[in-house]
């Protein structure tokens, strides 16, 4: 693990004792419970020291786009199958940002295990400090890595890694991911991502 990602755990862990003491700050937005407003085009946490170089995700230019871009913060996030739920609205760009001639509205998507977590906090990171393209993240997008309830240190983890998306979505284990090996299959309860994201995407 980098330094500098400790350094911004460190710094996430402290802004979410602080809300939890004062409510001086709004908690992250969540599937459950998001106003379809307009988009944030900026990160909700400021002065974020870059990642390593050697943790940044690329950047891949893109020609034929959609309206939303998946960017997988790993590989298996399941970015692939997330964009096989509405091909009109998304398109897949693997484990990378995607570079485009003018700016490009995103979801990041990992997997809800400590190493997908990590990643998509170090891609947070990495947008917060501003050495992405021109993207603008709607939010983070977490897939259970397994059936259950999540332990307590990753339900904790979750919770400082989303303060540093707009907003954050859940969805839930779905055992199709791991089964079809050839053919992408669509997350199961996606309805309301799909619809809020047309939501911000509208205005």
């Amino acid at each position: 693990m980098s330094r500098n990602r400790v350094e911004l755990r460190s710094s996430w862990f402290d802004t979410a004792e602080a809300s939890n003491a004062g409510n001086d700050a709004a908690p992250p937005e969540t599937v459950d419970d998001m106003p379809e407003r307009v988009i944030a085009h900026d990160p909700p946490i400021a002065n974020v020291t870059a990642p390593d170089i050697t943790d940044r995700l690329p950047s891949i230019q893109m020609s034929d786009t959609r309206p939303v871009a998946v960017v997988g913060a790993h590989g298996g996030a399941g970015a692939t199958s997330l964009a096989a739920i509405d091909p009109e609205l998304l398109f897949d760009c693997g484990a990378a940002w995607p570079s485009t001639h003018g700016k490009q509205a995103c979801i990041l998507v990992a997997r809800t295990s400590a190493r997908g977590l990590h990643a998509a906090q170090t891609a947070l990171q990495q947008w917060a400090a501003a050495e992405t393209p021109s993207v603008d993240v709607l939010g983070l997008v977490l897939i259970a890595d397994a059936p259950g309830k999540l332990p307590k240190p990753l339900k904790e983890l979750v919770h400082v890694v989303s303060g540093g998306a707009p907003r954050t979505w859940h969805l839930p284990w779905d055992p199709a991911m791991r089964l079809d090996m050839e053919n992408t299959m669509p997350i199961r309860r996606s309805s309301k991502l799909i619809r809020n994201l047309k939501t911000l995407i509208d205005h």
